[in-house]
């Protein structure tokens, strides 16, 4: 049996492929403790900001709700880590894998509603695809 630690390890480095297979070659994973800990996964070296914050879940529940306390403090923490990184103009999204998924294209995607109107501050999660989610990232290429 994997802990949860080396699932979400798991999770990460398989995000991390996942990016840098999809236009992304500077994606890479943090490691966690780190005083200045951007996040699971930081995607920099893009030309204009904002940074790109992907928070990677894997091995706690098969099917996240927003309406849940744990996704809550999920959410909370990501906000926490992009509003100290960039501000308001750092895109967070948060993602969960699936059971029986390898490809994070698949997973459960979220992101700020406010993205998708240009408006950078808080409007609430919404769940997008990973197509979608790479195609907000790719915005900003």
């Amino acid at each position: 049996m994997v802990n949860s630690q080396e699932k979400g390890k798991r999770g990460e480095r398989a995000m991390v492929r996942f990016l840098r297979d999809n236009g992304f070659p500077a994606a890479e994973r943090t490691k966690a403790g780190k005083r200045d800990d951007p996040g699971d996964i930081w995607v920099h070296g893009i030309v204009a900001p904002p940074p790109i914050i992907v928070s990677v879940k894997n091995g706690y529940t098969p099917d996240p709700h927003p309406g849940t306390g744990q996704w809550q403090d999920w959410w909370a923490d990501l906000s926490t880590t992009c509003l100290a990184l960039g501000g308001t103009n750092t895109l967070g999204l948060l993602c969960h894998a699936r059971v029986g998924k390898s490809d994070p294209l698949y997973w459960r995607w979220w992101v700020d509603l406010g993205w998708f109107w240009d408006i950078f501050d808080d409007m609430g999660p919404v769940q997008i695809t990973g197509g979608q989610a790479l195609r907000l990232m790719r915005m900003w290429k």
